[in-house]
């Protein structure tokens, strides 16, 4: 009977721990505003700052703040003061990371690929410290199945996961010569 009882703490003690461990090991969730700049930080390996525009008037208003032209808000998802640490995403971004973070529809599919997309781009720019698009698009497009698999757990060979792959590629091929041919260095 005694030997039954350790035996029964030990396993409960190493379901804790196991259970801690993995804990320790999810990432930040994107449900929320705090959660985009805990995996912001994450991704580019140093502290920074998110700002989310909820609105497109606010996304319009950071654009001018920030010496761009409000007028092409549509044609901007995020952008990174990258000496400051400090990234901006647009309410399209921002929306999409939190849509993927409750669950992935078919609907959603193509926002929160391109949403985690542009959070990995931006991230890239941070944590490599360069302002070379191509680069910055290539490692976005190398990281995005593993970043769809830790944030929201869509299988690596899923149909979803060709899917969301897919559609950021389809995206992509929007963008304009800048941000093409980069390799992830």
């Amino acid at each position: 009977m005694f030997r039954f009882r350790i035996a029964a703490l030990l396993i409960v003690v190493m379901a804790i721990v196991a259970g801690t461990a993995q804990a320790a090991s999810r990432p930040a969730s994107v449900a929320t505003y705090a959660g985009i700049t805990a995996e912001a930080a994450y991704l580019s390996g140093r502290p920074v700052s998110v700002d989310c525009s909820v609105t497109p008037l606010e996304w319009r208003q950071a654009l001018t703040a920030n010496g761009l032209d409000a007028a092409d808000a549509d044609e901007y998802y995020g952008f990174s003061l990258i000496p400051e640490g400090q990234m901006y995403l647009s309410p399209y971004v921002c929306q999409g990371l939190l849509l993927g973070a409750s669950s992935v529809t078919p609907a959603d599919e193509l926002q929160v690929a391109w949403s985690v997309d542009v959070l990995i781009h931006e991230s890239t720019h941070l944590g490599k410290f360069t302002y070379n698009e191509a680069l910055a698009e290539g490692c976005a497009r190398a990281g995005l199945p593993a970043e769809l698999h830790r944030l929201f757990q869509v299988a690596y060979h899923s149909p979803q996961m060709r899917a969301l792959t897919l559609d950021a590629a389809a995206f992509r091929s929007t963008q304009g010569a800048v941000y093409r041919g980069g390799t992830c260095t």
